[in-house]
């Protein structure tokens, strides 16, 4: 198995080198700069985080630099073999990284995750929104509650989730729990995959407009109305949920 280090931002990593395209990117600040700033900001040694859709782990290698303690999701079954890979590989902080094949879902039991981009799978574009997609999988679906009860987690300060469209169902489940722990929420948001963005656009606004700051992804304040901002349905974009005053 070829292997390559991996620098950024003066970490280093271990990775199987089958993806060296994408940690080409990684490397030369063209995938995403703005999540290892986020990372930055957000993570601390004294607290967990939960990585939901964490693909093949670069946030996951990078993030267990940071937080006491990551807890990584990813149901794609071949996402999740080359996380596994990826995790072992490094020995210095793989015992730092939980992971689980399990999906965030509304409810707990057998759910069916799907990808419309992928004959096999494995390419960060799976999700519960494309049961329907030309592959399929059943996964196992849990509930956040029930995860964070299950291993045992009660220092999360910062959720991380990319779940390709999947998050407008899965936010208000979640609803009570991000009103009483007030986790830091960095959210993908993918509106542009909803036949009618409308009514779950505001759903998700009412869960998350309780949050005293709300960031863009160059820690700039923005406002939670922008879920519901007819221009923005069509877009894939991020956003920060926060208590914390990046200022």
């Amino acid at each position: 198995m070829p292997t390559r280090a991996i620098v950024k931002n003066n970490r280093r990593w271990k990775v199987d080198n089958q993806d060296a395209a994408f940690w080409d990117r990684v490397e030369n600040d063209s995938w995403e700069p703005h999540t290892f700033s986020i990372f930055d900001r957000f993570l601390d040694a004294e607290h967990s985080y939960l990585d939901v859709g964490a693909w093949i782990g670069p946030t996951v290698l990078y993030g267990a630099f940071l937080a006491r303690h990551c807890y990584a999701m990813e149901p794609d079954p071949l996402a999740y073999s080359r996380l596994r890979e990826n995790v072992e590989l490094n020995a210095s902080i793989k015992n730092r990284i939980s992971l689980s094949t399990q999906c965030l879902a509304s409810t707990c039991g057998p759910v069916r995750l799907g990808n419309k981009t992928s004959s096999i799978g494995g390419d960060s574009m799976s999700s519960l929104l494309f049961a329907d997609g030309q592959v399929n999988w059943q996964v196992e679906g849990v509930t956040l509650e029930r995860f964070f009860l299950d291993n045992h987690i009660c220092d999360c300060s910062f959720i991380k989730m990319d779940i390709e469209g999947a998050e407008f169902d899965v936010l208000p489940a979640i609803a009570g729990y991000l009103a009483e722990h007030r986790p830091t929420l960095y959210l993908s948001l993918h509106p542009r995959f909803l036949a009618e963005p409308e009514s779950k656009t505001a759903a998700i606004k009412k869960v998350l407009e309780g949050y005293r700051h709300v960031y863009t992804t160059e820690l700039q304040p923005s406002r939670a109305e922008i879920l519901c901002d007819p221009t923005t349905f069509q877009w894939c974009y991020e956003l920060i949920f926060s208590d914390l005053n990046c200022f």
